[in-house]
């Protein structure tokens, strides 16, 4: 099994897994959507990145470590590894994807206004709560 694609960390598996790993506990994972613009994928905590996961992508933490790293996998292609548990948050399913190169989060509806808190990369979802004119008011991802 490549360990990219396979929920286990050698202590704790996906429930998905039973019968095909000796894991010392099985877990039915819970999802948590990503907060900051980007996050790195590792191998192990403070291992290498393996790939990187962008706001609101729902990752699945098989192992919860409050205040250090989880192990899950993200949903969208199963890859596996760990990421720093102050990361991720509970929240609903976004709403809206960025679909231009990037675009800015601001606390208000003046990219030239000192509040501009992120830049947000193409593909980062949002939850979009109301739209006026060109600026939409976003939802925040409630804290874990």
């Amino acid at each position: 099994m490549d360990p990219r694609e396979t929920p286990f960390n050698g202590d704790v598996a996906h429930v998905s897994l039973k019968g095909k790993v000796e894991a010392k506990r099985f877990s039915n994972g819970k999802t948590f959507r990503v907060n900051p613009p980007v996050t790195p994928l590792l191998t192990e905590p403070d291992g290498a990145r393996t790939r990187e996961l962008l706001m609101g992508d729902a990752f699945c933490v098989v192992q919860h470590v409050p205040n250090y790293y989880s192990f899950g996998y993200a949903e969208r292609d199963g890859y596996c590894g760990w990421i720093n548990s102050a990361h991720l948050v509970l929240g609903d399913a976004p709403t809206h994807v960025v679909t231009a190169r990037e675009t800015y989060l601001s606390h208000g509806a003046d990219i030239k206004s000192a509040s501009v808190a992120w830049r947000l990369p193409h593909g980062a979802k949002l939850i979009v709560s109301d739209t006026v004119g060109d600026w939409s008011e976003l939802r925040s991802f409630a804290l874990a």
